[in-house]
């Protein structure tokens, strides 16, 4: 095989390679997830409370705002705890605001 034959081949492979991967990327159907938009922490006793604010669209133009708690030891295991209490799995989307209590703050070290 000459030199072109082998180049078309390669190209071929290469776009069938290309066609295949790109469906295969991380779909999240949006009635499918809760996004949230605001973080709460809180400190409670040796514990960190973790609470997540989301909308919830009911009817065209209509939003309830939905919330859940948990306690947890680190602030990494709240949004993990936070998930299984939710009927969908919890994003973060476009985070709106956290809200840490002063408290926490300076035990926690954390500069904002």
């Amino acid at each position: 095989m000459n030199e072109k034959g082998k180049n078309k081949i390669l190209s071929l492979v290469a776009v069938f390679i290309l066609v295949l991967l790109s469906g295969c990327g991380n779909e999240r159907i949006i009635d499918k997830i809760q996004i949230t938009d605001t973080l709460a922490y809180d400190k409670k006793k040796d514990k960190i409370e973790g609470m997540v604010i989301y909308p919830l669209f009911t009817e065209k133009g209509k939003t309830v705002l939905k919330d859940f708690k948990t306690v947890s030891g680190t602030f990494e295991d709240t949004l993990p705890r936070l998930d299984t209490k939710a009927a969908y799995p919890i994003e973060i989307g476009k985070l709106d605001m956290v809200v840490l209590v002063r408290s926490l703050q300076k035990e926690e070290s954390l500069k904002f």
